[in-house]
């Protein structure tokens, strides 16, 4: 036999033998040597050379590395595999981030590892659903819509029975916790108020304005967007895409002079904020038990659930899209010539 077959052959036994057993591989070698011998011999008969017969029937068969794969794929029965056997760890991964949030939602701060876990957890998400769309090469529509399923469920349930706006004993507890939470801001910005007014200029430094060595005093900050966020203490003198905030200062003479500068005008930016944060808190007051509550929260976890679903199968095309093109690339450049 030509010795491009042979070299043909000992490449796809090359690959086949890495994920098959050896009487695996030595059946799929026989039926491929079998195909090309009477595939080669037909060519010769027709009056072809016998080194053109077996450039020609490596042509028809195709590249070493796609025969290999389809091969391996047919025999570990890839192809008819259940669309959850691809994406369990995808959906372990978007069940983590969707649910676990919901445990420490109310904690009051938000600890760091949380941040850190919903951060993380998108990306590893994301390579494990990619790689489980280049395995599968289909999309995999029916555990990503069970899961995002599952995941708005999770969230009315919280919605009814945990939020502020839910029926249980634990809702008014909630209720109870931000309401309170916004009184203790309300309190803290009423009090700086009340310095900036002020102006510092003969009491003692308060204790709440001191953190560690360093003085708090307002100053203007730049921030990165522009325009009115409610509840936050921008500056309509300074620009629209800066604010006044509390920063601090190494020496007590240089606050001091910060709040006699800007003291007048933090504490009406402070009071823009104060009346966000009442309205906030007598509109928690008054939501227990609001079904139009719960059914705008219906709505944006829909919306919220629909949009991440959208993403995750524009994704899963994508990367089916990827694979066929590699496949046509590898097909397109292969010449069996260059295997002498």
């Amino acid at each position: 036999m030509a010795k491009l077959v042979l070299v043909y052959l000992s490449r796809v036994e090359a690959r086949l033998s890495k994920q098959l057993s050896a009487s695996e591989v030595s059946e799929h070698i026989d039926e491929l040597t079998f195909h090309l011998r009477e595939s080669i011999n037909d060519q010769v008969s027709r009056g072809e050379s016998e080194d053109a017969a077996t450039v020609q029937s490596l042509r028809a068969i195709g590249s070493d590395r796609l025969v290999a794969d389809s091969l391996i794929r047919a025999r570990t029965g890839i192809n008819a595999r259940s669309s959850w056997r691809f994406a369990w760890l995808s959906v372990i991964i978007l069940l983590l981030y969707g649910l676990v949030p919901l445990t420490f939602f109310y904690l009051e701060p938000v600890p760091d590892w949380l941040l850190t876990y919903t951060s993380w957890l998108p990306t590893f998400f994301a390579v494990s659903f990619a790689y489980a769309c280049w395995r599968s090469r289909r999309a995999l529509f029916a555990p990503i819509a069970v899961t995002a399923t599952i995941l708005f469920a999770a969230t009315m349930i919280e919605v009814v029975a945990f939020s502020p706006v839910g029926y249980t004993s634990f809702s008014s507890r909630s209720q109870a916790h931000t309401i309170a939470g916004f009184q203790r801001n309300i309190t803290d910005f009423e009090k700086q108020i009340q310095f900036a007014k002020s102006g510092l200029s003969s009491r003692p430094y308060p204790a709440s304005l001191r953190q560690s060595s360093y003085f708090m005093a307002p100053k203007p900050e730049v921030v990165a967007y522009e325009g009115n966020v409610e509840g936050l203490p921008f500056s309509t003198e300074t620009g629209r895409n800066t604010i006044i905030a509390l920063m601090p200062c190494t020496s007590e003479r240089e606050a001091r002079g910060l709040w006699a500068q800007f003291g007048t005008q933090y504490a009406v930016s402070l009071e823009g904020s104060v009346r966000y944060l009442k309205s906030n808190q007598d509109h928690w007051r008054k939501a227990k038990q609001d079904p139009k509550e719960i059914g705008m929260a219906a709505i944006r976890s829909l919306e919220a659930y629909a949009l991440i679903f959208a993403v995750i199968m524009a994704l899963n095309l994508f990367v089916i899209g990827l694979a066929a093109i590699h496949r046509k690339a590898i097909a397109l450049v292969w010449r069996p010539e260059r295997l002498a």
